[in-house]
């Protein structure tokens, strides 16, 4: 089978889509952290912080549900933008409501959170999908029955 770069820009949206996702979060996770009046030591701390831990999440979820969600949309013929990004924003907003009290109690379960989280996974299919564009693919010839 031919490559028609495809693969190519799956790999970069499932690596470039995470990381934009991550950054995002990191970014306003520190906007909102400088509001509140942390030190800039502590801001800079929570900056690597966040996006070391959000890559992390975006990475598994992309490589995993992302993957799982392309492969069900190519099939079904889903290549719109929104298509993605309603699935990208059920998927924040479990995540968000999966995010136990105990880790951070301050910050699960409220609306800023799960807006943030849900913003966050947005940013990740959006740039995924602005790499990959699946809806410019070509769809399947119809092949005659052995």
């Amino acid at each position: 089978m031919a490559d028609d770069g495809n693969e190519g820009r799956l790999l970069l949206a499932g690596i470039w889509g995470p990381a934009a996702g991550a950054a995002w979060g990191a970014i306003s996770f520190v906007v909102g952290a400088a509001i509140a009046g942390a030190p800039f030591v502590i801001l800079i701390a929570f900056l690597v912080a966040a996006f070391v831990y959000g890559i992390v999440i975006a990475m598994v979820l992309t490589w995993t549900v992302g993957l799982a969600w392309h492969a069900l949309a190519t099939a079904a013929n889903w290549r719109s933008a929104w298509a993605y990004m309603a699935t990208a924003t059920a998927v924040g907003f479990a995540l968000a409501c999966a995010i136990p009290r105990n880790t951070m109690p301050a910050v699960s379960d409220t609306p800023l959170s799960v807006a943030w989280v849900v913003s966050c996974s947005m940013v990740v299919a959006w740039v995924g999908w602005s790499i990959r564009r699946p809806d410019r693919d070509t769809p399947n010839p119809p092949t005659a029955a052995p």
